[in-house]
């Protein structure tokens, strides 16, 4: 089966058909066991069950350490511990391990191009958070140098999605929000959903909105992100979009629901059992509210804590 229909699966969150395609490999040439254990990794992964996809991971490498099939586990455990990075907000490690697999594997021809655009869009979606709109340029130029078959809906979605990062970027909303929209309507034409579901996308649509003031449609669509980032486990859109709604509610000067919803965030942090690093984002969303109530104090403390984002930027200022 070529890589391109194995993708296709991975896109469509098709996990079980990864397994019975590893289980098929392994019938026919019981020696490829590091491809069906690779292919059951990608199907844990494509489910969003990254607790799962960790342990499997450690296993898979350890298992395979010292042996002819270590590079070719190596390149498939980097590419799902990129996802996992990005899922829990560890966003150090997730620029790490990517920039050690695109050094090392960008010229290689054995590693698949759509791979390449995948981590390359993760990094792009880590910027686009992070306000590294430097950066997200730069990820973006790098997608461009790839020579993609124009027939491969899921690789040009892949580098659709990222332009659609980079012009929201760059404030040109309109022509952001145009790409989103092609690029949400290829994702419910061909079922794209799980890890390469439109959050950017949808993200980017908000965005516009609220950039033109109509506030609803946008706090309707960050609800929408919100919704999808839970079910495939996508945390920091989650948060992301909780932070907004959280946003409306200071604007209107409802402070105690704003500061409700900061709680919460940081109470479903507190409960979750794994590793993660998105503390920062309730931290954000809270300096936005005390920033409108003038809480010196609180401010100052919270300052301390978060990265240097834009809005951060203009409330130290």
């Amino acid at each position: 089966m070529p890589h391109v229909e194995l993708r296709e699966m991975a896109f469509q969150m098709r996990s079980d058909e990864l397994r019975n395609y590893g289980s098929e490999i392994l019938s026919r040439d019981p020696k490829r066991i590091a491809a069906a254990e690779v292919l059951d990794l990608m199907a844990y992964l494509v489910e969003c069950d990254f607790v799962g996809a960790e342990a499997k991971l450690d296993t898979v490498k350890y298992k395979f350490k010292g042996t002819a099939d270590e590079n070719y586990v190596d390149a498939a455990t980097t590419l799902a511990q990129c996802h996992i990075h990005f899922a829990y907000g560890r966003f150090k490690e997730l620029e790490n391990t990517a920039e050690n697999f695109l050094k090392e594997n960008s010229k290689l021809p054995s590693v698949e191009q759509g791979e390449l655009l995948d981590i390359l869009r993760i990094l792009a979606q880590k910027h686009l958070i992070l306000d590294e709109f430097e950066a997200l340029e730069k990820v973006y130029q790098s997608m461009l140098d790839y020579k993609v078959d124009s027939q491969s809906s899921n690789l040009l979605y892949l580098i659709k999605s990222v332009s659609a990062m980079v012009l929201m970027s760059q404030g040109e909303f309109i022509k952001a929000h145009e790409v989103a929209n092609k690029n949400i309507a290829i994702a419910k034409q061909n079922n794209y959903t799980g890890l390469m579901a439109p959050i950017d996308s949808l993200y980017v649509m908000a965005k516009f909105h609220l950039a033109g003031a109509r506030n609803k449609e946008a706090l309707a669509i960050f609800e929408e992100v919100k919704n999808l980032a839970e079910s495939n486990s996508q945390w920091p859109w989650y948060f992301m979009a909780d932070g907004y709604l959280s946003r409306e509610y200071a604007l209107n000067n409802q402070m105690a629901e704003a500061l409700a919803i900061v709680r919460d965030e940081r109470e479903k942090l507190a409960n979750m059992n794994f590793r993660h690093e998105l503390n920062f984002i309730p931290d954000v969303n809270e300096l936005y509210c005390r920033h409108m109530i003038r809480d010196i104090e609180r401010i100052e403390t919270l300052l301390t804590r978060v990265p240097n984002l834009i809005m951060v930027q203009q409330i130290r200022a």
